[in-house]
């Protein structure tokens, strides 16, 4: 677009291509000190290692999948992998990899008030 002299200024390269003129300015430097190829090259991705070990992830797999599991949450998982393997997997982590892989939702009852009378309760349910 510069060499064709259509657009003499980066702000009006930058609104033609709907970008801010800091990534044109980026592009045209790296252009400049690299050459055409290097602005073609894809790099996207990043550090994809694993946090979780595959011990963890057999006993997480066998928590989970177990009918008569006691287990009500993440944190309660976490405990249990850092006593039995001696192992620390963040929270985030943890959640994330039962949410994908096992579509788990560990739900916990709502406390009831301790004022909560049981017997006015019995009235108000259905027979």
């Amino acid at each position: 677009m510069f060499k064709e002299g259509k657009y003499h200024f980066q702000s009006d390269i930058a609104k033609k291509l709907g970008r801010t003129e800091k990534t044109v300015r980026e592009w045209i430097q790296e252009y400049s000190q690299s050459g055409l190829s290097s602005l073609l090259k894809v790099s996207s991705g990043g550090n994809n290692t694993r946090t979780i070990s595959d011990k963890a992830l057999e006993l997480i797999a066998k928590k989970i999948l177990d009918v008569e599991t006691t287990i009500t949450s993440y944190l309660e998982l976490q405990l249990i992998i850092e006593e039995e393997l001696g192992e620390k997997i963040a929270y985030g982590a943890l959640y994330s990899h039962c949410k994908r892989k096992y579509k788990s939702k560990l739900k916990v009852a709502r406390k009831s008030h301790h004022k909560k009378d049981e017997k006015a309760e019995e009235l108000f349910k259905k027979p």
